[in-house]
């Protein structure tokens, strides 16, 4: 009889090790399913050890040891693997066990890889690339990249952020190699995807991977280049604690397999072009500092649109009314961007100059039309209600709608464009992944169609369309967070590159250098303003931000954050609540809403100072309600 001791692989279960007793010994790193918690979670081994040599750790031990569950696979990770989950473990806080779930398919958790594996063909690369160009130029590097691989017989992974975009580029990379190109994606039936896998793992010949980050552990013996495609985007940040993110994991894995890694977008992010102008990363030689402009690219200053002594607050400038008018009368297509849904983002009463904000969270009402009157609708708790209400502090019925909705963008479309020429793609608009598509698809087949959208329809934009315009994204600036530059600056760049002609760029903040930059497309001149800016503010990449969230009722909320920051000292926290402090949400145990408080803090530490084991000890430490997350992409 042994002792087998395992890491339960849960991103919830934050359990280093658990025991069970089997009548064989098992080798390290073979999964199993043990019983956890009233139910069967997927564990990986780590020690087997003879009942004879532990029985006076059993004795003292204060549990009673249960029976091993089923072996599923003799093998699950490449050792180089597990190095790599145990180094982005101590980095985010987590455990092995915490880590791996979000880069391995739950079914291959659930039954291993129905395929017989050999050990990793280590490679000897040392060097780590980026590559800063417009997507045909990426797409032609990365051709030339996996004939040169094919032929060393080496195998190349294309990480992507979401599967749209993988989707998007396997159509023009598998071309010539589609025996040996393999798309993961979640859409895949359990037949279909242990087909595939275990063909991916078999084929003889080097093969090509593309997938999202659920897939990344995927134990294909030959990968001698790691591609991170689309490095700069959000989707990267894993959502739920302990919050990795999975960029670093595949340049860990990467590091650890001696596999080149190439990090890749139309503009890097600011972390990124750092470590370049450090040397931890060569830039490819196709790679751009300043992207090329559009024939015609036009930022309008909306504050000169407004004249007259009652001045008129206009959503459409009359050079965007131009480049529509062009657009159909050369039956060209236009993609339309703002950044909020409804009809306006925040409504003031204008007597008193009250904002309309929720009754439960206190967030600002967005407007909304529809048939009938309208509505307001809170987008962070959800709560809605008609729109003919009265101001709460002075009780006037004068309240106006300030800002630039989608919705409102739509209806100054109607008074001279068809409706039937108009789409309009958003989260709200559509319920999943598929209906956006077809929403898509129905703007490209129709002749002057305008594709009206919010960043969320960016990605299911698979072709470029004749002329773009930003009607507006100035209310994002209004976000107190540390990178909404370079998220406005990546938008427009966005918008700029999926025109062939013509783009117009709307904004009533034309005082910001970033919209002369992305005019230009000078990304050089961007990165060292934005950098400038990071270091004396002291964000990253200057420093390393570790943020400690909290959230509850609100006297036990500052009770708790007063022990942490007791707890972390010497480190100096820096509180405050969170953007929208106080919250009302559904309790379903007692069946009625409750009041929520947010208070979040932040540690600084020195550029290279985490991990500090003495910090780490000290976070490890608090209690499960004290929510760390380490590199947050938001401090909000």
């Amino acid at each position: 009889m042994f002792r087998i001791d395992c890491i339960p692989l849960s991103k919830g279960l934050k359990i280093d090790s658990l025991s069970y007793f089997s009548a064989k010994a098992l080798a390290p790193g073979t999964l199993v399913s043990v019983p956890a918690r009233n139910r069967k979670l997927p564990a990986l081994v780590t020690s087997a050890t003879l009942l004879v040599e532990s029985k006076l750790s059993l004795k003292e031990a204060s549990f009673t040891m249960k029976k091993l569950g089923a072996v599923k696979s003799e093998m699950l990770y490449f050792e180089e693997t597990l190095q790599t989950a145990e180094t982005i473990a101590s980095y985010y806080l987590g455990t092995l066990g915490t880590i791996l779930p979000f880069f391995t398919p739950r079914i291959v958790l659930a039954e291993g890889h129905h395929a017989e594996l050999f050990s990793l063909i280590k490679k000897n690369y040392k060097e780590r690339f980026t590559l800063q160009a417009e997507e045909e130029d990426r797409l032609l590097e990365y051709r030339g990249l996996i004939r040169e691989r094919f032929a060393k017989g080496e195998s190349v992974f294309i990480l992507f952020p979401t599967i749209e975009s993988a989707r998007h580029f396997k159509e023009s990379l598998s071309r010539g190699i589609e025996k040996y190109t393999y798309l993961f994606e979640s859409s895949l039936t359990p037949k279909q995807f242990k087909q595939k896998w275990s063909e991916s793992l078999s084929l003889p010949h080097p093969v090509l991977i593309i997938g999202t980050p659920l897939y990344l552990t995927i134990p294909r013996r030959d990968i001698g280049l790691f591609i991170i495609e689309q490095e700069a985007s959000r989707y990267y940040k894993l959502p739920t604690t302990p919050f990795p993110d999975a960029r670093v994991f595949a340049e860990t894995l990467a590091k650890n397999y001696g596999a080149q890694c190439i990090l890749s977008d139309l503009v890097l992010r600011v972390e990124t072009r750092l470590k370049e102008e450090q040397g931890e990363y060569i830039a490819l030689s196709s790679s751009k500092m300043r992207l090329s402009p559009a024939i015609g690219t036009i930022l309008v200053d909306m504050k000169k649109e407004s004249s007259g002594e009652q001045k008129e607050f206009n959503i459409i400038g009359p050079e965007l009314k131009t480049l529509l008018t062009e657009a159909y009368e050369t039956n060209g297509r236009t993609l339309l961007l703002t950044t909020r849904k409804g009809l306006s983002p925040i409504t003031l009463c204008k007597d008193c100059g009250t904002l309309v904000r929720c009754n439960h969270c206190k967030s600002p009402m967005v407007l909304h039309g529809g048939q009938g009157e309208g509505h307001f609708l809170c987008h962070h708790c959800g709560e809605r209600r008609s729109a003919a209400e009265r101001c709460v502090m002075c009780d006037n019925w004068n309240l106006v709608p300030l800002g630039v909705g989608i919705e409102r963008v739509k209806e100054e479309l109607k008074q001279f464009r068809e409706e039937k020429s108009l789409f309009i793609l958003t989260a709200d608009t559509v319920k999943n992944a598929k209906e956006a598509r077809e929403i898509v698809n129905q703007f490209f087949k129709a002749p002057q169609g305008i594709l009206l959208t919010t960043e969320y329809g960016l990605a299911y934009l698979e072709r470029r369309v004749e002329f773009s315009a930003v009607v507006s994204l100035d209310s994002l600036f209004a976000l107190p967070d540390f990178k909404i530059q370079e998220r406005v600056y990546h938008l427009l760049e966005a918008v700029r590159s999926s025109a062939k002609f013509k783009t117009i760029i709307q904004t009533r903040a034309s005082s910001f250098t970033l919209f002369t930059h992305a005019v230009r497309g000078d990304t050089l001149s961007f990165y060292k303003e934005e950098l400038a800016e990071r270091e004396f503010f002291k964000w990253p990449p200057a420093t390393t931000v570790i943020k400690v969230s909290i959230e509850g009722k609100k006297e036990s909320v500052a009770l708790l954050m007063q022990k942490v920051l007791e707890k972390v000292a010497p480190f100096e926290l820096e509180v405050f609540p969170a953007f929208v402090p106080s919250s009302t949400l559904w309790s379903p145990r007692k069946a009625t809403r409750e009041q929520r408080f947010t208070l979040h803090g932040l540690l600084r530490l020195p550029k290279g100072g985490w991990v500090e084991e003495t910090l780490k000890a000290k976070l490890l430490s608090l209690p499960p309600e004290v929510i760390l997350e380490v590199d947050p992409e938001s401090i909000l």
